[in-house]
């Protein structure tokens, strides 16, 4: 074999320098090239949603505002507190429109289209005078439809393509929002030396300070507002349909998620989970800020003290069980998991309540295969069957499904067979506290509320001897 001599190793290293430079370079062209395509995707994005969103106004405006101004069904100040500056916020927003239309038909790379938000941007500062309305604006249409007979017909008779008027009138609400996600966009996927960046940057800042504007001229204290602020505050994709004319938000908490438990270690992130009337969003922290991460059905939500083999922090973790999903967040302490745990629960009755029989049937039905059982928001018990003082000497009925039909006490009873909910119902109707057992893989058990000696047995039917 030949001696390798300092000149081929210099020649080999060269070689491989070259080759890896140029794989580099290949890499660079390539991301360049699917930043040129998706800068394109979203111009296009800006302009398509921009056209939809006046189609849609001025289709209220012709359908709905006409008609209702001709034939003088409500007052004058029912139509201001109704509309506001509506008809003039289509008029800034159809020149927008337009101008973004002539930008684009002509589109190329080097195109620039920050000048035209600029020149925008004064005028969206009028979305704060509408905003700060809406809430008003949902209160007098729902007194109209309870004390104004003729204004009940007048829907009937003028109905409106998207469900209702309230689709239509939180629209403009919408829409500051997603300019900051779509500019935002832009400016991540235009290029540090294109001739429009320095401007797209200047542009994102003046949308984002106007929203800001917007969102505290808003009432502070409506909880409908406070949606508003969170989309503003969250940004990112899946935020579309979260203004919505019912919506309002609870409560939000911090709190970190587990994602894995490597060797007892639980690997985390930090989160806030947001909890509304009839949803429940998920937001992921990056550096400073937290961003979208998911979003549910609040009646296809479960939230669980405990899971089967979870020791991490268990004391002071929620698990919230999804159709597909278990997210796993560890709380500040454990007082604060058990009133997180009772506030998602009691705002899942009170949707329970207004929703009716069929949502809470279907409920069930997902909680039996989710293998879930439920929990009662109502009680002012709750407390881990490990922190009673007497819980040794407590005498326990399980009342998971999987388990009642090899409970001998439950047997006596004749209660084998019966649902989770019949089965509490049964046994705090006697006087047993709802509670739960430390460890145990979602089970939900009963302990005697005053005299832990008790027998259960007895106590529940005292003719039956044990």
């Amino acid at each position: 074999m030949e001696n390798i001599t300092e000149q081929n190793v210099i020649i080999v290293q060269s070689l491989i320098r070259r080759y890896l430079a140029k794989k580099k370079l290949k890499e660079i062209k390539k991301k360049k090239k699917k930043r040129k395509l998706h800068r394109t995707k979203v111009v296009r994005e800006i302009l398509t949603t921009e056209q939809t969103y006046v189609f849609s106004l001025k289709t209220l405006i012709d359908t709905y505002l006409t008609p209702l101004k001709t034939e003088n069904i409500i007052s004058k100040e029912d139509i201001s507190s109704i509309f506001s500056v509506l008809e003039i916020l289509v008029n800034v927003n159809e020149r927008l429109m337009e101008d973004l239309k002539k930008c684009i038909e002509d589109w190329n790379d080097k195109q620039i289209i920050s000048q035209i938000f600029k020149d925008f941007a004064p005028y969206l500062k009028m979305y704060s005078q509408y905003c700060g309305n809406y809430s008003s604006a949902i209160d007098c249409i729902n007194g109209l439809r309870k004390h104004n007979h003729n204004f009940v017909e007048f829907e009937l008779s003028h109905k409106l393509p998207l469900a209702n008027v309230e689709t239509y009138l939180i629209m403009p609400i919408q829409r500051i929002p997603r300019y900051t996600l779509l500019l935002d966009e832009l400016v991540e996927n235009t290029e540090n030396d294109h001739p429009d960046f320095e401007g797209l940057t200047s542009a994102l800042d003046t949308i984002k300070e106007i929203a800001n504007y917007v969102n505290h001229s808003m009432k502070t204290n409506d909880a409908r507002s406070k949606v508003y602020a969170i989309v503003c505050e969250l940004g990112g994709e899946g935020l579309d349909d979260l203004l919505e004319p019912h919506r309002v938000w609870v409560d939000q908490i911090d709190c970190i998620r587990v994602t894995a438990v490597v060797s007892g270690v639980p690997v985390t992130v930090p989160y806030r989970l947001y909890i509304f009337n009839d949803i429940i969003v998920f937001a992921q922290k990056y550096l400073t800020y937290f961003r979208f991460y998911d979003k549910f059905p609040l009646l296809e939500v479960f939230p669980v003290p405990t899971l089967k083999n979870y020791k991490a922090n268990e004391n002071r973790t929620i698990h919230i069980k999804t159709r597909n999903q278990i997210f796993s967040l560890i709380c500040k302490s454990k007082e604060i998991k058990w009133d997180i745990l009772k506030l998602i629960q009691k705002t899942i009755d009170s949707l329970l309540e207004v929703q009716g029989s069929g949502y809470i049937d279907e409920r069930e039905s997902l909680s039996q295969i989710l293998n879930v059982s439920p929990i009662d928001s109502s009680s002012d018990d709750w407390l881990l069957l490990s922190d009673q003082e007497d819980s040794k000497k407590a005498r326990v009925v399980s009342i998971d499904d999987t388990q009642s039909n090899n409970n001998n006490d439950e047997n006596d009873q004749g209660l084998s067979g019966k649902t989770v909910r019949e089965r509490i119902d049964f046994y705090k109707n006697k006087g047993y506290t709802l509670g739960h057992k430390e460890g145990a893989p979602v089970i939900q058990v009963i302990a005697p509320r005053q005299n832990s000696k008790l027998d259960l047995k007895k106590e529940i039917n005292p003719n039956n001897s044990s």
